[in-house]
């Protein structure tokens, strides 16, 4: 939603002999989700500083706030406490149980801020080659991050027309979770990414890359504010009663996939850069995102881009949806009713409009709209400022 383009973008070699500009950039963004779900508004302040051609920092601060409700199974009426026999058996915890049954309900979240920070360091050697370093921390009330990135890129011949790149991340995270008594505790979580690339320079109109990428989490990756329902005869009277449970998912997920761009300049007022990544892990989950991003040169000082993308995605192989026939998982094993985990298919589109003055100062407004397979729609608003210096 903040992406500006360039016809470097189709010169990679350019941008390792020319200095860039130095600039600040101040950036807002609304966020609404229908059905008075979440709402977040985000303010993002970045400083960009080249002091030499083979030197560049860049320094972020963020702030957001989201408030809102978020659906999850409920009782219908009054969850009474659930007999030690099923919190024993069950392999996640047990809330309650409601003779009335449950339904998805909106469940109110707490108003949060979060605030975050990040550096990155990018240093070109005598060849230009390229070495960025990135540091990135985030604190909310119930949440941490702490992330470490470094890529480095490397030209193939003195041309520069192919170059690639080794990058790698380490996330590490805490989650503050609670229990079936809604006692609260820390729970760790790290993620880690690796990705191989190649980048070549077709001609000088247009350029491809593509790159492999795996991803490996492990710890906690169940979202405590997500329940699902367990069926289990805790009465001992051959009837299975449905309990209110948190969900469960796996300790660890491993997944990879390949991802590709192709930029092209068709003329001097039009640009387009489209994209396709495929994924798969050992949850079962695989997805298709296909991009289509055109720009287009109104003037010397107004510029429109126009934003495509479908993604389509398989469930999760413990997933199961609320509104399906049998809801219910067994009293152990894995379970979710998150619909971000089941299958679906989704769109987004958006339009946006960028004014250069003088070569000093950039104004950008962004509208844009994603429209999910399960009715679940969200619309935002973006605009900000960059300011060269």
């Amino acid at each position: 939603m903040k992406n500006k383009t360039s016809l470097a973008l189709l010169t990679a070699a350019a941008s390792a002999l020319v200095q860039a500009d130095d600039k600040i950039s101040v950036q807002y963004l609304s966020y609404q989700e229908n059905d008075k779900r979440i709402a977040v508004d985000d303010y993002t302040l970045s400083i960009e500083s080249n002091p030499s051609v083979d030197h560049q920092i860049k320094v972020t601060a963020g702030l957001d706030t989201i408030s809102g409700a978020s659906p999850a199974w409920q009782p219908k009426v009054t969850m009474t406490t659930a007999p030690d026999t099923v919190k024993a058996a069950s392999s996640s915890n047990i809330y309650g149980i409601d003779s009335a049954g449950y339904s998805v309900q909106n469940v109110t979240v707490p108003v949060e801020q979060r605030d975050s920070a990040g550096i990155s360091w990018l240093s070109r050697d005598k060849k230009r080659h390229e070495l960025t370093i990135g540091l990135d921390y985030s604190e909310e009330p119930d949440y941490k991050s702490n992330a470490v990135s470094a890529n480095y890129l490397w030209f193939a011949d003195r041309y520069k027309n192919r170059s690639y790149s080794l990058g790698a991340s380490l996330q590490s995270n805490q989650s503050l979770v609670f229990n079936s008594n809604y006692q609260t505790h820390w729970e760790d979580l790290i993620a880690t990414n690796i990705q191989l690339g190649i980048s070549q320079i077709m001609s000088q109109r247009s350029s491809i890359d593509g790159n492999l990428f795996i991803v490996y989490d492990t710890g906690y990756l169940s979202n405590h504010y997500q329940t699902i329902l367990r069926k289990f005869d805790g009465n001992n009277d051959g009837i299975l009663e449905s309990y209110l449970s948190a969900e469960e998912r796996p300790e660890s997920r491993q997944g990879g996939g390949v991802a590709g761009n192709w930029l092209v300049q068709w003329s001097n007022t039009i640009s387009t850069h489209t994209s396709i990544r495929l994924y798969q892990d050992d949850w079962g989950i695989r997805s298709q995102t296909f991009n289509g991003k055109s720009y287009i040169n109104l003037d010397k000082q107004w510029t429109l881009h126009l934003l495509a993308r479908h993604y389509q995605q398989s469930a999760a192989n413990f997933y199961k949806a609320p509104d399906s026939n049998n809801p219910e998982f067994h009293i152990t094993g894995y379970g979710s009713s998150d619909h971000r985990l089941g299958n679906y298919s989704a769109n987004s589109f958006e339009a946006g409009l960028a004014y250069e003055w003088k070569n000093l100062i950039i104004l950008n407004g962004q509208l844009g709209s994603y429209q999910h397979s399960t009715g679940f729609i969200a619309n935002w608003l973006s605009t900000g400022m960059i300011i060269k210096y």
